[in-house]
């Protein structure tokens, strides 16, 4: 894959580490980063088939992962076989029904977890909007909200008088260009 993960300590309280997404053909880091909860077992995976298998994730683990605002993918793990798969946890329980029932169902082609899936984790990572990724629950509405807001502020910054000795490009009798702009 040519990821790099960057493993939490000893004190970790349901994320293992972060895995930074890199240029593949470059190798350079994006920070772009994707939290990363890793389960490992020597034992046969729960109604295991030829094609699908499913893991049951605890009430405590699903309710830490669900409630940050970093993706985060779950990473099951047999060593002994060289064998991972992964699902990503919020795009999955997205699903009442999963969620009530904190069942994962894998499956053994689609969620490996091998350089072929790289391109999905890349998309996990990429922010969907401005500032913090904050996942599907950011409306619409909220962000027309927080845009109106801070094009308000951005006028009121615009009309306001100067601080007492501080000077501004409005009150030197010159073509006013926001500070800000390019």
């Amino acid at each position: 894959m040519g990821f790099v993960l960057h493993t939490t300590n000893s004190l970790e309280a349901g994320i293992d580490g972060f895995i930074e997404l890199r240029d593949r053909a470059t190798g350079a880091a994006s920070n772009f980063f994707i939290a990363v909860q890793i389960k490992a077992t020597q034992q046969d995976f729960l109604k295991e088939t030829l094609s699908t298998f499913e893991w049951v994730c605890t009430q405590r683990d699903l309710d830490y992962w669900l409630q940050g605002n970093a993706p985060i993918v779950l990473i099951v793990v047999r060593p002994h076989i060289e064998e991972a798969y992964w699902v990503p946890i919020k795009e999955y329980f997205r699903d009442l029904s999963n969620k009530a029932k904190r069942r994962i169902v894998f499956d053994r082609v689609r969620n490996r977890f091998d350089a072929d899936c790289a391109p999905q984790f890349s998309r996990l990572a990429v922010p969907r909007d401005i500032g913090v990724y904050r996942g599907a629950e950011a409306s619409v509405e909220h962000r027309v909200h927080a845009r109106t807001a801070a094009a308000r502020t951005d006028a009121a910054m615009c009309t306001r008088p100067p601080r007492s000795g501080v000077r501004t490009q409005k009150f030197r009798n010159e073509p006013f260009v926001p500070l800000w702009s390019s």
